[in-house]
């Protein structure tokens, strides 16, 4: 299959387009453009500072899907999508094109990310990042929050605890590694206005409900792990509701857990 392609149309503004306070005062010669970009069946727009003297775009400052089908991204669909992070790489290029800057937040990155979705919202969808973790050198403890996947069903992976590696099926395209590891301990949200290259391959219903059954597993730590934090009562006892919580309109739950787990207060250390 091949990769998708792109149109571009440039287009001029609606009279009451709505612009950034950074835009409030440009020069004479500068203006607001909307392009309009087609992608695999779907229509991008975008918002773009353009100079008439030089009859380019300065940069762009705002883009959009405008009609992404949420039907496409079927669970264990593999998927190609933007993941933005908090820049706390101090070994980093001070010109490194991955990095942009913000006055309030600070230094921020931005990347393409594949990532295997898991279930649909209302706005989207959640996905499980995929790394290859090449270069990291991680704990042990951080190794168990991966499972390993690859294309090549001989490869044991290097995730013992979650078994043999996920297979997955990927269109040559583009270039995802054969080996990989997807990150159970931070579900990604992908909003479907977001842009969405959706055909980079998928793992099939056997493989997803692993992947699901593995999730679980690590929520359930998690869970407990946060439960624990409240009582030095056993981690099932303590996890287990002792009342079925069911919850109803205008009626706010309260059983004995509830009440002995308000009065627990931390402090910062």
């Amino acid at each position: 299959m091949a990769a998708p392609t792109a149109t571009t149309e440039t287009v001029p503004p609606e009279p009451e387009f709505r612009r950034s306070r950074r835009l409030q005062n440009l020069p004479p010669h500068q203006d607001v453009r909307v392009q309009e970009q087609t992608w695999n069946g779907v229509t991008i727009e975008r918002h773009v500072l353009y100079d008439n003297e030089r009859k380019n775009v300065i940069r762009p400052y705002a883009e959009k899907a405008l009609n992404v089908n949420l039907e496409n991204l079927h669970p264990g669909r593999i998927i190609k999508v933007v993941d933005a992070y908090p820049q706390t790489n101090l070994e980093v290029h001070p010109r490194d094109r991955d990095i942009g800057h913000t006055k309030l937040a600070g230094a921020i990155g931005a990347k393409f990310r594949y990532m295997i979705v898991v279930w649909r919202t209302f706005n989207g969808v959640a996905a499980v990042p995929l790394y290859t973790l090449k270069e990291a050198q991680m704990h042990e403890d951080r190794i168990n929050e991966f499972v390993s996947i690859t294309t090549n069903a001989t490869w044991q992976g290097n995730t013992p605890w979650a078994g043999m590696p996920l297979l997955m099926k990927t269109n040559q395209a583009y270039q995802l590694e054969p080996n990989c590891y997807a990150d159970l301990s931070r579900p990604h949200w992908v909003s479907k206005f977001e842009k969405i290259i959706d055909d980079v391959g998928h793992i099939d219903g056997g493989e997803f409900s692993k992947l699901i059954d593995l999730l679980e597993v690590k929520e359930m730590e998690y869970r407990i792990g946060a439960f624990d934090r409240f009582s030095t009562a056993t981690l099932t006892e303590l996890y287990e509701p002792q009342e079925a919580h069911v919850p109803k309109p205008k009626v706010r739950h309260r059983d004995d857990k509830t009440a002995r787990m308000e009065k627990i207060r931390f402090t910062r250390v």
